[in-house]
């Protein structure tokens, strides 16, 4: 098991820091969204939670 992890760091880093970059995009397009809202019409919010629990 170790072996094959080694073999495939690159590869699990690669795919693990893209997957933060999607997050990261979505999250900032959330707040965007949520900033352009709120700008709109201070009555209505948009509030979005997300948290990744190991």
């Amino acid at each position: 098991m170790k072996h094959l992890i080694r073999r495939y760091l690159n590869e699990i880093v690669g795919l693990t820091m893209m997957a933060l970059l999607t997050i990261a995009l979505v999250a900032g397009q959330v707040e965007a969204t949520t900033q352009e809202a709120a700008a709109k019409s201070a009555a209505d919010a948009i509030e979005i939670h997300v948290s990744f629990k190991g």
